[in-house]
């Protein structure tokens, strides 16, 4: 009978503190333009993740698509994407965080308002 879930084999547990170190390295590689590290980076980065973590649908497998391609210029498109988006988020959450600041000091008996980010 096979299991429903099968095992990881030879590959190690994930482990946050590592994936992130491992992202990272992964990242700089990219962006340095050393592909051989990147890759390599980036089998780490993906090896404890189930799989469903860099399909070809998500950020990660487009990264690890262009790596096997060799095409650092379109992995490092996809990290400034990637990068854009969350200074867009970022500044969002800023806004609305002093909007909420400045309301709150206002008026202290008020509930909190729902906000809502869009990418």
């Amino acid at each position: 009978m096979t299991p429903a879930i099968p095992p990881l084999g030879n590959r190690a547990p994930w482990s946050q503190p590592s994936v992130r170190s491992d992202y990272r390295h992964m990242v700089d590689a990219i962006q340095s333009g050393d592909l051989a590290t990147a890759q390599s980076a980036y089998g780490a980065v993906t090896k404890g993740l189930p799989g469903t973590a860099f399909t070809p649908e998500t950020t990660l497998g487009k990264i690890g698509a262009a790596l096997d391609r060799g095409d650092l210029n379109g992995a490092q498109g996809i990290l400034s994407g990637l990068e854009a988006k969350a200074l867009k988020v970022l500044r969002a959450v800023q806004q609305v965080t002093e909007a909420s600041n400045a309301a709150d000091s206002s008026d202290q008996d008020s509930p909190p308002r729902p906000f809502r980010i869009t990418i």
